[in-house]
């Protein structure tokens, strides 16, 4: 009789628990808004404290994150080169004299999680950001400010955003990505502000009182997440069926930290 009692326990914690995130990914079904908030939940778990390598699926780009216990980057690191060159002569003679150099940067991003504030005492809107720059043998650390209109940016962080909660998702279809098995979950995108001179422009009456070129037609971004792992695996966003923005996000063991001996700066100048 005890045996009985402790297994129909066991049945109704079960039954009451409902199915795991990883079920809901699997499920054939839409999933409800309180379904998506729990796969959402469960992947920013899974990603704290873990670093990923980032690639760009449209240019050439990669750079490497560490994620840090809520589900926001924590140290960003990206290396980009400089090449040049001068090519000289004598007009009339076939001398001529050529030099080429190279130079590596590298950019560490510490996103320290705390106000933007200035020498003075002010504080701004944004968060306080440690940018850490080696060229050549050397680096220095300066501060700044992220907007808060930077999240509009068309960047990987955006997946992380997304995680976060930034943007209402409905659940999309499932698929392979890298040859995972992941689904899709899909938000309206809207782009960053276009401040070139060939920007659409407020004139007036009547609607929509813009002069230029037409709004862009209705665009997406999609976060696929891994149906075993639970991490992220690709953020994109797609314009009529092609893409426009995509990263793929690989999860491995990465050295991410700021340099040693380096002074960090505490405010923004």
């Amino acid at each position: 009789m005890r045996a009985c009692a402790l297994l129909a326990v066991v049945l109704v914690f079960g039954a009451a628990s409902g199915p795991s995130p990883r079920d809901l990914l699997n499920a054939a079904r839409p999933l409800t808004v309180n379904e998506i908030a729990a796969v959402l939940d469960a992947s920013r778990h899974a990603v704290a404290r873990k670093t990923f390598q980032v690639s760009s699926l449209m240019f050439q780009y990669s750079g490497d994150v560490l994620i840090g216990p809520a589900g926001r980057p924590r140290f960003v690191r990206s290396i980009s080169g400089i090449e040049g060159g001068v090519v000289g002569g004598v007009v009339g003679t076939p001398a001529q004299v050529e030099t080429h150099w190279q130079e590596e940067i590298i950019s560490i991003v510490d996103h320290t999680g705390r106000p933007a504030r200035r020498c003075g005492g002010s504080v701004e809107p944004g968060e306080l950001l440690i940018v850490y720059t080696r060229r050549g043998s050397s680096w220095t650390a300066v501060s700044r400010r992220r907007d808060p209109s930077e999240v509009q940016n068309a960047t990987f962080e955006h997946a992380f955003e997304l995680l976060r909660g930034a943007a209402a998702l409905t659940s999309g279809e499932r698929g392979s990505i890298g040859g995972r098995p992941a689904r899709a979950f899909v938000a309206t995108w809207t782009p960053p502000p276009d401040r070139s001179a060939d920007a659409p422009r407020l004139t007036g009456d009547p609607v929509p009182n813009i002069a230029g070129e037409p709004a862009p037609p209705e665009m997406t971004e999609r976060l696929w997440i891994d149906l075993r792992s639970l991490l992220p695996l690709r953020w994109e966003v797609m314009k009529r069926g092609a893409r426009v923005y995509g990263y793929d996000l690989l999860q491995m063991p990465l050295d991410i930290r700021p340099p040693a001996g380096v002074a960090a700066p505490d405010c923004i100048r």
